[in-house]
C-alpha cells in the first residue's frame, strides 16, 4: 500500500517536471522507475514513502536542469544507492556513454549526490530512474521486457557468478561501494 502512495507520487511529480522540458524538447524526464528490493524489505527500510518521492522528484529535477539546453535525444538511466548513514550513491547506465560522457556524467553525479538524502533504516534502499533526455524513445516495444539497469560497475562486481542464483543486493552493494559500509 505504501509504494502503490509512491508510485502515485511519483507520477504526479514526473508529470510536473516534464511539462516544464517537454514544451521545447529538452530536458531529462523520469520516465518510470525500478525497486531492485522485494516490498517486504522496502517496507521495513523506508520510514517515509512521501521523503523518498521527494528525493526522486529533486533528483529529477537536478537531471533536468543539467540537461536543460540538451537538445539531442538518448537515453539515461540513473541506478541509486542511500544508505542509513543518509550517503548516496549514483551510478550511470547509458547506451552512449563515452569518455565525453564520463567527464560530464561526473560533473552530473556530484551534483546528485549533493542532494540530501532520505532516512533509511535497517539497511540500504536502491532504485533507478528510467530516464529521457531531450524525449528520446524509450517506450518498450511489444512484447519484450524493459531491461533493468546495470551499471558497469555491477556487471563487474558480478562476473563469473551463476545466473540462476539470485543476488543479495546488500551484499552487491558492499562490493561496488565499500566505503560506505
Amino acid at each position: 500500500m505504501r509504494l502503490k502512495t509512491m508510485a502515485a507520487l511519483l507520477l504526479f511529480g514526473s508529470v510536473a517536471l516534464a511539462t516544464a522540458s517537454d514544451s521545447v524538447g529538452r530536458g531529462f524526464k523520469m520516465v518510470s522507475t525500478v525497486l531492485y528490493q522485494p516490498e517486504p524489505v522496502l517496507q521495513k527500510r523506508l520510514p517515509s514513502v512521501h521523503a523518498l518521492a521527494a528525493y526522486m522528484k529533486a533528483l529529477e529535477g537536478v537531471c533536468n536542469t543539467f540537461f536543460k539546453k540538451s537538445d539531442t535525444p538518448r537515453a539515461l538511466d540513473l541506478v541509486v544507492a542511500v544508505r542509513p548513514q543518509r550517503r548516496s550513491k549514483v551510478w550511470f547506465v547509458s547506451p552512449t556513454q563515452g569518455a565525453k560522457d564520463d567527464a560530464q556524467l561526473a560533473k552530473l553525479r556530484a551534483l546528485l549526490e549533493a542532494v540530501p538524502v532520505p532516512a533509511v533504516v535497517e539497511g540500504p534502499v536502491l532504485f533507478a530512474m528510467i530516464g529521457s533526455i531531450a524525449r528520446a524513445d524509450r517506450a518498450n516495444r511489444a512484447g519484450q521486457a524493459a531491461p533493468i539497469p546495470l551499471p558497469q560497475a555491477w556487471k563487474d562486481a558480478l562476473q563469473g557468478k551463476d545466473e540462476n542464483v539470485a543476488v543479495d543486493t546488500d551484499e552487491l552493494l558492499d562490493v561496488v561501494w565499500p566505503e560506505a559500509k
